[in-house]
């Protein structure tokens, strides 16, 4: 855990950027304090031997089950779950059948069976998410987006 008061901190010459810009909802109650970010420049490659590009793949809480392979693309504007995922948590029933179409990293349209809103825990903090549901062939069992 990082903790910073708003100052740039640097550790093993990797530079720790601080940003208070997020809202979030905390047990039911809105929490306006200020919410921390690491941020990474192309500056803090600087010295590495072998930069990577490898994705970051996590495990999180989702409506009260650890998920696995979760992976993290903030490029990516929807947050995708595969409806195996939610057959495992037993709420295919709570998926709302609506079909929008998405856009992948390739290029490639896609369209979506349903979407539904999960409870998400990260970092001591739960949010409210909608995740739409596509059933495609996948590594991950969702993506956060």
């Amino acid at each position: 855990m990082i903790i910073g008061g708003g100052d740039d901190t640097i550790i093993n010459h990797v530079k720790f950027t601080t940003t208070h810009k997020l809202k979030r909802t905390v047990a039911h109650e809105s929490y306006d304090d200020l919410e921390d970010s690491i941020i990474f420049d192309k500056s803090d490659t600087d010295g590495l031997s072998f930069p990577h590009y490898d994705a970051l793949v996590i495990t999180l809480r989702i409506t009260d089950t650890d998920v696995k392979r979760i992976m993290v693309d903030d490029r990516s504007g929807a947050c995708i779950v595969h409806p195996r995922v939610l057959m495992q948590m037993r709420l295919e029933n709570k998926i709302i059948l609506h079909c929008i179409t998405l856009t992948g990293f390739n290029n490639a349209v896609e369209r979506t069976s349903g979407e539904i809103v999960l409870h998400v825990l990260a970092g001591g903090v739960t949010f409210k998410t909608i995740f739409y549901v596509m059933n495609q062939k996948t590594a991950y069992n969702a993506i956060i987006g």
